[in-house]
């Protein structure tokens, strides 16, 4: 965990660091032990206004005064009397994936070109339709690995006998090789992505 401690100017002889992006907060009252039972609370928190994606909580407390007299006689500069706790949520991320690195992530577990005729074929059927608009967005976590993907295509080309022209379809979701990735809106920012490709594209909408 890192820790941060609030300055109105800046300290010569510590690294200083600026905080910045959009932010979420809640405030919480009560002693310091209940950070984690506040921490689980906000989780919930986010889920319900819709901010599915976070890559770091930050914990705000007020220092007491022997803390604060602590800091001055270590750094010789008053504290604004805040610390700021830090912890880093394991980043995840989505990738479009283009015929030239789909091999680099594999598909729905396929991951090795030369053992798997199956990964040939999705590679060389991708190729062919990516020009057409045929999206494959991976699910990409630091901590463990590919887990989860969507992939969809303009209607006209849906294979899938549907009539589906003028909207996006999507062929296949799923989210979560491991238990701990489902559950956390990740299929959600998928399927917004792919409204905001219709969009662009001035479609009628999904199916």
């Amino acid at each position: 965990m890192d820790v941060y401690c609030a300055v109105d100017k800046e300290i010569l002889t510590l690294e200083n660091t600026t905080l910045s992006g959009k932010f979420l907060s809640k405030v919480y009252e009560g002693p310091f032990k209940d950070t984690g039972k506040w921490c689980k609370d906000f989780e919930e928190y986010t889920k319900k206004q819709r901010c599915i994606y976070f890559e770091m909580v930050y914990v705000v407390y007020h220092l007491s005064e022997m803390c604060k007299k602590i800091w001055e006689k270590l750094c010789g500069d008053p504290c604004t009397g805040s610390v700021i706790g830090g912890v880093r949520i394991s980043s995840i991320k989505i990738i479009d994936l283009t015929p030239e690195t789909i091999a680099d992530y594999g598909v729905c577990g396929y991951k090795d070109v030369k053992k798997h005729l199956e990964l040939r074929r999705k590679i060389e059927w991708f190729t062919q339709y990516y020009p057409k608009g045929l999206h494959i967005k991976a699910l990409i976590s630091e901590k463990g690995g590919y887990q989860g993907m969507l992939e969809y295509i303009p209607g006209k080309y849906a294979h899938r006998p549907v009539d589906a022209e003028g909207y996006m379809f999507i062929h296949c979701i799923f989210v979560g090789f491991k238990n701990e990735f489902k559950g956390k809106g990740h299929a959600s920012r998928l399927i917004d992505g792919c409204f905001k490709d219709a969009e662009k594209n001035n479609m009628l909408g999904l199916q």
